[in-house]
């Protein structure tokens, strides 16, 4: 018999998103790799190649006016085998590295890009976005530590810079919030994880067990690549996740 009727609406709402998510990810209409934007899959690349390096798994993109890829960046600030000026240094991070490859005399059309990230932009590179000039920003993942979105209107310069930033799909938060999880102790993580744990406690409880088990490490050793360990995360999240809740919810 089901106890449904004893559920309180978020939990009836959170099981219902996960069996949407689930029929999506089986049947193939969930963002999975081969729907993503190459600009996106450029993103997650990057991020695991940060991964893979043992820093900060983050990716960032830059598009032009003509949608083609100008720009690119990963995190470096725990990476001890990069040789970038920023390797190892609180600036090492994806948006820095892909912003500074963009001479003003070679784009003079700055305005009019895109920059594309899989975490939500700190302070630094919020700050650094916005004076590059550069008006339109998409990140996957909300960071509830440094993420620095809300400072797009907090004083009437940086108002008046016309920043627009837009948080993108469920499913791409979904990955970046494993992969960083699933660094396990990793210190620069853990607060993130911590503010995660409130809103994606399932999702965080998911990359710690792939930790567990060595998953992203078999995956590095046998150089998988990011496209099936993306549909991979998706597939297994949802798949568990929804028997998790058939178990919570069902009793004989």
């Amino acid at each position: 018999m089901l106890r449904v009727k004893y559920l309180s609406e978020m939990e009836k709402i959170e099981y219902l998103n996960l069996w949407i998510g689930f029929k999506r990810a089986v049947e193939g209409r969930t963002m999975v790799w081969e729907k993503l934007d190459e600009c996106w899959k450029e993103v997650f690349r990057q991020s695991w190649e940060s991964y893979k390096n043992g820093t900060i798994p983050v990716g960032a993109v830059i598009l032009n006016e003509k949608n083609e890829i100008v720009s690119k960046g990963r995190n470096v600030g725990y990476d001890s085998k990069c040789n970038h000026i920023l390797a190892g240094t609180a600036m090492g991070h994806a948006e820095m590295l892909a912003l500074m490859q963009l001479k003003k005399e070679e784009h003079p059309n700055i305005e009019k890009y895109k920059l594309f990230v899989s975490l939500e932009p700190c302070p630094m590179c919020f700050g650094s976005i916005m004076m590059t000039g550069i008006k339109d920003v998409f990140f996957a993942a909300t960071d509830g530590t440094a993420g620095s979105s809300v400072l797009q209107d907090i004083t009437e310069y940086i108002e008046s810079r016309g920043v627009r930033v837009t948080k993108e799909s469920g499913d791409m938060e979904v990955v970046q919030i494993v992969l960083q999880t699933s660094r396990g102790k990793f210190t620069p993580v853990r607060k993130s994880i911590e503010t995660w744990e409130g809103e994606h406690r399932g999702v965080v409880s998911f990359g710690n067990k792939l930790h567990d088990e060595n998953y992203f490490k078999i995956a590095i050793d046998n150089n998988i690549d990011i496209s099936e360990i993306y549909n991979g995360i998706l597939k297994r999240y949802y798949s568990e996740s929804l028997q998790n809740a058939y178990s919570n919810v069902a009793s004989i």
